[in-house]
């Protein structure tokens, strides 16, 4: 999660900037945006068969009370995702209730129970909130996947140890503290 300025892409470095049409897409939904540090996340690699890119599993962005974007009734915050790989990802048509939220976001599967899940097409730009089941999905051959991710300015928390530095001095949000400490412990 690397902070950007949305809306203006002198704040992208230049590895990232093939990705500033799809950073406009998100800015057409989201006007109340501009001009705020959003977080930005662009991971590609190569994923084998059977595994998922990044973190698989049932999760939400939320963790307990920190906030990832938040996001509701489709007009504020939230979070946009896409990737280049049909059916690697699956989001849930469901918010889920803070306090059956788990550790980093975890919930468990049986929360869901006859709940309609969609699995994303390649390109497929979404919008979720941090609330928003979703997980990413063993890719059915080998390849090399792409996944996008921007959250809107409404985070909580940004990690030192987690998350990208922005090499053109970009910093956190006003209201989001910045953490030396180690999340997964």
């Amino acid at each position: 999660m690397m902070p950007i300025i949305m809306g203006d892409h002198k704040s992208i470095p230049n590895p990232f900037r093939d990705y500033i049409p799809m950073i406009n897409m998100c800015m057409q939904h989201k006007k109340e945006e501009m001009g705020k540090v959003g977080y930005l996340t662009i991971d590609e690699k190569y994923v084998q068969a059977g595994q998922s890119h990044r973190r698989g599993g049932l999760h939400v962005e939320r963790s307990q009370a920190l906030r990832w974007g938040s996001g509701w009734g489709g007009t504020k915050g939230g979070l946009f995702f896409s990737n280049n790989i049909d059916d690697s990802l699956c989001i849930y048509n469901h918010i889920m209730n803070p306090s059956r939220i788990g550790k980093l976001g975890s919930i468990e599967p049986r929360e869901l129970k006859n709940k309609l899940a969609f699995q994303v097409p390649a390109h497929q730009l979404m919008w979720l909130t941090d609330l928003t089941p979703h997980e990413s999905l063993p890719l059915l051959s080998s390849a090399r996947r792409q996944m996008f991710r921007l959250v809107t300015s409404d985070v909580s928390i940004w990690y030192t140890k987690h998350n990208t530095k922005n090499p053109l001095g970009v910093q956190p949000g006003p209201l989001t503290e910045i953490s030396n400490k180690d999340k997964f412990v």
